[in-house]
């Protein structure tokens, strides 16, 4: 039996690094407010803050406090001294809320903004509105990458956590198979990691920076395969897939019949064209039986469509959840299952497969101080 580690940005998260929705906003809002004060102005295709001449007492000091970046933002568009508006409302909607948003929500958020580019009355696209969407998107996932570049570890700035490696090797346990056991008791035959970061963490364990797994199992020379499914950072051949990625929606369906190609610009399924990421996850998923897990990931709707296909595979014999254990002693686990049930059309097949949460494990969530090398 093989075995999928399906890898997450809470595996990021938990290793230290200021990856998630509002690390990434905060340092864009810090950005503009720091060109606000230096300069008096700033504007991009999401965000405009003009002074308009009047004379002011300036809002920001040279070294705001930037825990309070979004309270500076509110006071900064209340001050009558300069003309403030959001271009964007997806980054309107999302900005004030970032403490509570995944990736996920903001990829959905999107696909919201791109159905409310159609005309009420026909349902037909605005093509106007959903080309300055994707442009506006666009520079959202440009600023994303440029950030997340900066965030990720460095050579030489990182060590191996034993906690981690130790789930990375474990034994297929007997009791999480319950629609086979066969496989149980033994290490797995190969292991694919299915990285939807684009940081380079996970490879720190792996010792590489990606493994394309060959064709045929006769072929294979090493157990592990990495596979940047949502593409690397810095890597021209491997770009980078941030958007909207659930083609059984109902709307869905509604874009493929208003024959209107600019709306499918930002779809995960077409980006996955552009590289064999994909088509190495199926032949792994069709070369024997497996074993997932989930590592850091909230398998959210916006991959529901990758999702469904290794859930729902006749290969998938076991789903393994790595929880995040909360400081209160709550945990996530069952906010999981309702994420992963979403993506079964079989409800009973879910319940087979989940592993229950006595038989799970929370995710290790270490000081960092061990992990960098001194």
């Amino acid at each position: 039996m093989n075995r999928l580690i399906i890898i997450g940005n809470g595996f990021d998260l938990a290793h230290g690094l200021k990856t998630s929705y509002c690390d990434f906003i905060t340092a864009y809002i810090v950005d503009v407010l720091t060109k606000v004060y230096h300069e008096n102005s700033y504007e991009d295709p999401l965000i405009k803050v003009i002074h308009n001449g009047a004379k002011f007492l300036h809002p920001l000091s040279p070294a705001f406090d930037s825990t309070k970046v979004f309270q500076e933002l509110e006071a900064l568009s209340k001050n009558r001294s300069y003309e403030f508006e959001f271009k964007s409302a997806l980054l309107e909607n999302t900005v004030y809320a970032a403490k509570d948003l995944k990736w996920v929500d903001l990829e959905n958020d999107y696909f919201d903004a791109l159905k409310d580019c159609r005309f009420p009355e026909s349902r037909v696209f605005d093509l106007i509105k959903v080309r300055k969407l994707n442009q506006q998107f666009q520079f959202l996932k440009n600023r994303l990458e440029g950030y997340l570049q900066s965030a990720q570890y460095q050579e030489g700035t990182f060590r191996k956590d034993p906690e981690i490696e130790k789930i990375f090797k474990s034994e297929i346990q007997k009791e999480d198979l319950l629609l086979d056991k066969t496989g149980g008791g033994r290490r797995p035959q190969f292991t694919m990691f299915l990285n939807f970061n684009y940081t380079n963490t996970v490879s720190k364990y792996l010792g590489m920076s990606r493994v394309i797994l060959p064709a045929t199992q006769d072929t294979i020379e090493r157990k592990d395969a990495l596979n940047y499914i949502h593409g690397q950072l810095g890597a021209d051949k491997n770009p980078i897939i941030f958007g909207f990625g659930d083609e059984y929606d109902s709307t869905y369906q509604e874009f493929e019949l208003a024959r209107n190609n600019e709306v499918f610009h930002h779809i995960k399924s077409f980006a996955y064209l552009k590289t064999r990421n994909y088509h190495d996850l199926i032949r792994f998923l069709m070369r024997d039986k497996f074993q997932v897990f989930i590592v850091g990931h909230s398998c959210g709707l916006s991959d529901r469509t990758m999702f469904r296909e290794i859930f729902g595979h006749e290969n998938c014999r076991s789903i393994k959840i790595f929880y995040y254990q909360r400081a209160d002693g709550t945990n996530d686990f069952t906010e999981k299952t309702f994420d992963i049930a979403r993506h079964f059309i079989e409800k009973g097949e879910m319940r087979k497969k989940i592993v229950p949460e006595p038989l799970s494990s929370p995710l290790p969530q270490y000081n960092t101080k061990h992990l960098v090398v001194k």
